[in-house]
């Protein structure tokens, strides 16, 4: 899922809140919560809609709040990031062809 501007478009993120939805499988009993920073694309009526129609509860990171944030950078990102790449590396030498 890419804009020709290489830029998230409201169009993107709807497309992309589908896809989510279809993975984290948000349910009335299990809802879901997704983190998202205040850019006005993943604000739209349409995404906020389609979030509460189908579970997914929206938290928006407040405007100039990466000071406040950055702990989660070191200490939970960074190792989810790290433990990503190792585990696409992997994938990438046991499936060279694909």
């Amino acid at each position: 899922m890419v804009s020709d501007s290489a830029y998230i478009n409201t169009n993107l993120i709807l497309m992309w809140m589908h896809h989510f939805k279809k993975y984290a499988h948000p349910t009335k009993n299990d809802p879901v919560l997704l983190i998202i920073d205040n850019d006005s694309s993943h604000i739209s009526l349409k995404a906020v809609r389609f979030a509460c129609d189908n579970r997914i509860i929206i938290l928006i990171l407040p405007p100039h709040s990466n000071h406040k944030m950055q702990p989660l950078d070191i200490s939970i990102f960074n190792s989810l990031k790290t433990k990503f790449a190792i585990e696409c590396d992997k994938w990438m030498t046991q499936h060279p062809e694909e």
